[in-house]
Order: C-alpha cells, then structure tokens, then sequence
C-alpha cells in the first residue's frame, strides 16, 4: 500500500487563516483500526453491563420470592406448632378429667419442632414439616380415641381427680389415732396445704351433704352414678348446698381445720354402696 498523503483544511472562523494539516494514509488506517478497536470494546463493555443488570434483577426477583416463600414456610410451621402444643395440652387435660387409663404402650413422639429467628438463605428442612404433620395426624387419632372412650365410658361421673393441692399426709387402712394414740381404721386419705386452698368436685354429681356432719366438721358429700359417693371433711368454707348439681372440677369448698383435725387438710373418702374404699385408683392428676 502505498504512503499517499491527506490533506486536512481547517479553517478556525472567517477571518483566519487557513490551517493545513498533512496526514499520511498509513497512519490514517491505524488511527481507524485504534478507533474502531475502542468503539468494539465500548459496544461489548455497555452489551456486558446490560446483560449483568438483566442478570441481576432476574437474582433479585427471585431472592424476593424465595424470601416470601421462607417467610410463608416460616408462619405456617410456627402456627402448626402452636395448634400441636394446645392440642397436646387438651389431650393432656381431657385424659386426666376423664380418668382415662394410660395405655402400656405409648407411641413415641417426635419432639416440637422449633422455629423463629433469621432463617433468610436455608429454606426449612422438609423432614422437620413432615414430623409436624406426623405429630398432628397422632394427636388427632389420640383425641378421637379419647372422645370415643368418654361416650362409651360416661367417665364423668366416676372420681378420678385429685380433690385439692398438697401432700398426703394419711393414707387409707390402718393407723394410729392421732387423738386416741390407739390404732383405728382410716376410711379415707388425709391431704394437708394451706389453710383456705380451693376444694374440687372430683366427679359429676348431686349434693348430698353440705354443712357440719359429726368429727368431720364443715362436709360435703356428692352422691355419683353406680352407688358411688365422695366425701370432703375439715372444709373452711363450703360454696355448695344440698340438692345441687355440680359437675367434675367445680369448686365446692376451702380447706380448712374444722372438726377432729390437728391441723388445715382435706379428708376424702370414696365410698361404694356405703362401704369406704380405697381413694388411690380414684385419684388422678390435675
């Protein structure tokens, strides 16, 4: 290729004079090559940055989706494990009123499954949710054995609670009189607490008794299906009378120091056509 030369005429405004500016064809074509390389490079520059922010708001998105989907995932589990928590306290509840045995086996559980805090970035191990539904489809099959058992057993008229707080302090059969010092029979078992500590019905029944009956001072006695009754001696105060329905776990008295008593506690006695026996198959928890 030959080196011809350009000829570049400037003419800076109308009174000046004219500029010239020689270029040689080589150096020309190397300018246009340089320049060209720059404008490619410009060109990909801007095409790599768009592309880049599409890439980016595509990752943006979709972090916000799966931010929302953690935080839904999130919700749902914790809602789950507090209606698990208060089934499992109903269930609970419902077995110690009714005085529904224990089974000899009992399944195995899996724990409650905790969740909170931040959990962005890890989406929640789908063996924890499985294990909640599992606990739930238990604790369903559970309260319908439960409700099956309290139509069929109509347990709600058979003493199965304990009748106030405390400690047993004389159980039921032979002991030694703690007036008498002689020994004698005890016909029902002694819980000591504190002076004026609420006294429950421990089943559903009528009123029999309610006011001072002999050694035992302040009594309620509640007559129940099957000839069974109960009897509350040593009351402080009694919140029933005679002739009153009442149900399981309604509070019929105070504990109290009335009578033959050496101390506040509550006598409870569990009779069966009259014949006193013994309260502890009777007695469940609270």
């Amino acid at each position: 290729m030959g080196d011809s030369r350009f000829t570049i005429l400037v003419v800076p405004n109308a009174n000046a004079s004219l500029r010239k500016f020689k270029i040689s064809s080589v150096t020309l074509f190397y300018a246009f090559i340089v320049l060209a390389i720059f404008a490619a490079i410009g060109v990909g520059t801007i095409l790599q940055y768009l592309r880049t922010q599409r890439q980016a708001e595509a990752v943006r998105k979709e972090n916000a989706e799966l931010r929302a989907s953690l935080k839904k995932s999130e919700f749902l589990a914790q809602k789950l494990n507090r209606k698990i928590s208060a089934l499992t306290r109903l269930s609970a509840r419902l077995k110690a009123v009714s005085g529904m045995p224990t089974l000899a086996r009992k399944q195995q559980l899996p724990p409650t499954i905790g969740m909170g805090g931040a959990t962005w970035g890890q989406a929640p191990d789908p063996g924890q949710l499985a294990m909640l539904e599992q606990r739930a489809e238990t604790l369903e099959q559970s309260l319908k054995v439960l409700q099956s058992y309290i139509q069929t057993e109509k347990p709600f008229s058979t003493p199965s609670l304990i009748p106030t707080d405390g400690f047993l302090s004389s159980s039921f059969g032979s002991r030694m009189n703690p007036f008498t010092n002689l020994p004698d029979f005890h016909q029902g078992i002694d819980i000591s607490g504190n002076y004026g500590t609420p006294v429950i019905a421990t089943a559903q029944g009528i009123i029999a008794i309610a006011g001072y009956f002999g050694s035992f001072g302040l009594t309620v006695q509640i007559e129940h299906e099957n000839g069974i009754t109960t009897l509350f001696g040593h009351l402080s105060k009694i919140y029933v009378k005679p002739g009153q329905e009442v149900v399981r776990g309604q509070k019929i008295g105070l504990m109290g120091n009335t009578g033959m008593s050496t101390g506040p506690h509550l006598h409870y006695e569990v009779r069966i056509n009259e014949q006193p026996v013994n309260p502890k198959p009777y007695l469940a928890r609270r």
